[in-house]
């Protein structure tokens, strides 16, 4: 079996079967029950154009005239760090699964990575895909961020529902506090990895975002406040997720002095209240899996591990 870098003319040649190929691919998510074969051709189209332009990379394993598998990877930053590849696809044919074609399609792709001075792979697998989970483990990918997601259960919002210090914020309100809920916004965007960069002024320019949002009500904001003092916020919006409405936590965070207090999944339960009035029974968001504190603290609020954002270093 010869691995062999693939250009736009051989796209061409392979047609057919990178379209079912990447229906294959795509159609295995546990979310994407609407992907359709015209949606394929469509990805099968964006490959050549990326291509054409010299913005991806692609690796076939070719048996004879048949092309048995392929990997399609391009630069896509992460955070700060830009000196990335992302692998959007790498799939083989049933009939040449494990007999290492998807190892050797990865090995090509990470020596042109290098040759090209990236620094870092890295492509997202759903946590039920533990067969990808195994493969990817064993080419030394970690784990370097995860997507938790709940599922909301009335009765324990109902039982666990806070009482008096949670308020939810109008976009007067977000204006008024814009300092404090911008500095708190900071110290969250500061905590992850890769984004440094991230200044006072920016989570100003964020926060006035967030008044609009609630403005237009496609935004809810809650903070926790002693006396004056706004001690945690949190800011979720809805979002059509695989033609599924759930409600994205944008940012949970609350101040050092006030940690250890259960704060958090008090504005947690604040927020999915209202959630579940709006006919929305899910909500997620995303962790570095370096932060073991919220880590902990979200799977306590039952949250529960849907994908994973695995990394190796080059």
């Amino acid at each position: 079996m010869e691995i062999k870098r693939l250009s736009v003319k051989d796209c061409e040649s392979y047609q057919e079967e990178l379209i079912d190929y990447i229906f294959e691919s795509v159609s295995l998510c546990a979310f994407e029950t609407t992907f359709t074969q015209e949606d394929a051709v469509c990805k099968y189209k964006e490959l050549k154009k990326y291509l054409k332009e010299d913005k991806a990379v692609s690796y076939g394993a070719v048996q004879g005239e048949q092309l048995c598998g392929f990997v399609w990877a391009y630069e896509y930053p992460f955070r700060d760090d830009g000196n990335r590849l992302y692998i959007s696809i790498l799939h083989v044919g049933k009939e040449e699964r494990g007999v290492g074609v998807g190892k050797q399609l990865l090995s090509h792709l990470e020596s042109e990575a290098r040759q090209r001075g990236y620094n870092a792979i890295y492509l997202h697998a759903e946590a039920q895909n533990k067969g990808a989970l195994s493969f990817y483990e064993r080419e030394q990918y970690r784990v370097e961020r995860m997507q938790l997601v709940k599922k909301i259960c009335e009765a324990e919002i109902m039982e666990k529902y806070p009482g008096g210090g949670y308020l939810k914020l109008n976009s007067e309100d977000v204006l008024f506090n814009q300092a404090e809920l911008a500095q708190l916004l900071k110290e969250n965007v500061r905590a992850h990895r890769f984004m440094e960069s991230f200044t006072m002024k920016d989570g100003a320019g964020k926060i006035k975002e967030l008044a609009q949002y609630v403005s237009e009500d496609k935004a809810l904001a809650y903070v926790f406040k002693d006396n004056d003092i706004i001690a945690g916020f949190t800011w979720i919006y809805p979002y059509n997720y695989n033609h599924n409405w759930r409600y994205y936590i944008g940012v949970i965070q609350v101040a050092a002095a006030y940690r250890g207090r259960g704060i958090a999944p008090s504005l947690y339960c604040k927020a999915m209240k209202e959630i579940l009035l709006r006919g929305v029974d899910i909500i997620y968001t995303h962790v570095d899996a370096a932060n073991t504190a919220s880590l902990i603290m979200h799977h306590k609020c039952g949250f529960e591990e849907e994908q994973y954002q695995l990394v190796k270093y080059l």
